[in-house]
């Protein structure tokens, strides 16, 4: 019988996510005034939000772009060794970018592509 591996337990959860929208005061309307979310920070063509019982500073981010899409999704590692081992596991896959300080809110972070090419970054 095949062993199966130890489930690697490092990512707590999902951290936020960068929504780029080229109608951003219908969706900022969406997020605030529908579902409750209250913007917590603006900077440039970014606003942050956060929903009622969040803990993070904020866990969405709308940015005015020219088309609909997905900017940025961000995972918590448990830890700063979990964070560091991600972070290896990631470059040695050829899939990171690179450490960065974050973005409002965040710590350290380290960005990375998933296979689709879509940008991420994990943080503790």
């Amino acid at each position: 019988m095949a062993q199966t591996p130890e489930p690697i337990r490092d990512i707590a959860h999902l951290g936020s996510v960068e929504l780029f929208t080229p109608r951003p005061d219908k969706s900022l309307w969406y997020f605030r005034d529908l579902l409750g979310m209250e913007p917590v920070h603006e900077v440039g063509r970014s606003v942050y939000l956060r929903g009622y019982g969040d803990y993070a500073t904020s866990t969405l981010k709308l940015t005015a772009a020219e088309d609909a899409g997905v900017g940025c999704i961000s995972w918590r590692a448990v830890s700063e060794q979990a964070l560091e081992r991600r972070a290896k596991a990631i470059a040695d896959a050829g899939l990171g970018i690179g450490w960065t300080n974050g973005d409002f809110g965040r710590g350290r972070s380290f960005r990375f592509r998933d296979p689709d090419g879509d940008v991420a970054h994990g943080s503790e």
